[in-house]
C-alpha cells in the first residue's frame, strides 16, 4: 500500500482532532471540503441550489454524527464525506418517489391532465438516479467532461490519471449509465 501524501496525513490528523471535540478542526475541515461535496450534490441535483443547500446540510450533520467512523486507512476524509453525501442523495430520492406514489394512488387525476406527458420529469429522475448508481471517480469523470466540458488531459489531471485511462474510464462510465438508466426506465414503464 502507498503512503499517504502530506495533504492527506494533514487532513487525517484534522479528523482526529475533530472526533476528540475541536471546534477549530471541524472548521478547517468544513473550508477545505465544501466546494467538493457541495459541488458533487449540486450537479447531481439537477443545479436545483435549494435542494444541494439541504442535502449538502444533512451531509455535514450526518459527518459530525458519525466522525468517530472515519478510517484513514479505508480512504481520504473527502471520499468519506462524498460517500456521506451520496447515500443523502438516495435517501432524498427514496422518499420523494415514495411521496409521489402515495400521491399517485390517492390523487384523482383530471382528465385533461392525465393526457399530458410525464416524461420530462420522470426522464429527469432517471437521469438523476442513474448518475448515483455510478462510483463517485466515473461520476468525476462523466462531469468533468460533459457539464464543465473538460479534454480528457484536463480529466486526467483532475483524476490523477492519464488521458488513455481516462478514455476508457468514460467509455466504462458511459455503458454503466446506459445500463442503469435502462434499467430504471424498464422498471418504470412495467
Amino acid at each position: 500500500m502507498t503512503e499517504p501524501s502530506a495533504a492527506a496525513s494533514a487532513v487525517s490528523r484534522l479528523a482526529a482532532r475533530a472526533a476528540a471535540g475541536s471546534a477549530e478542526a471541524w472548521e478547517a475541515l468544513y473550508l477545505s471540503h465544501e466546494a467538493a461535496v457541495y459541488g458533487f450534490l449540486y450537479h447531481r441535483v439537477g443545479r436545483d441550489r435549494t435542494l444541494a443547500d439541504d442535502l449538502f446540510h444533512d451531509t455535514f450533520l450526518k459527518a459530525v454524527e458519525r466522525i468517530a467512523q472515519f478510517d484513514p486507512e479505508r480512504g481520504e476524509f473527502c471520499a468519506w464525506l462524498i460517500g456521506i453525501a451520496r447515500n443523502e442523495l438516495r435517501q432524498r430520492a427514496r422518499r420523494v418517489a415514495g411521496r409521489a406514489r402515495v400521491v399517485a394512488l390517492d390523487a384523482e387525476v383530471p382528465a385533461e391532465l392525465a393526457a399530458e406527458d410525464p416524461a420530462p420529469r420522470d426522464l429527469k429522475e432517471a437521469v438523476n438516479l442513474a448518475f448515483s448508481a455510478l462510483s463517485a471517480r466515473q461520476q468525476q469523470a462523466l462531469a468533468l467532461k460533459y457539464t464543465e466540458g473538460a479534454s480528457l488531459e484536463a480529466i486526467a489531471r483532475a483524476l490523477d490519471s492519464t488521458p488513455g485511462a481516462v478514455g476508457s474510464l468514460l467509455h466504462r462510465a458511459r455503458a454503466a449509465f446506459r445500463q442503469a438508466y435502462d434499467r430504471l426506465r424498464s422498471r418504470g414503464s412495467a
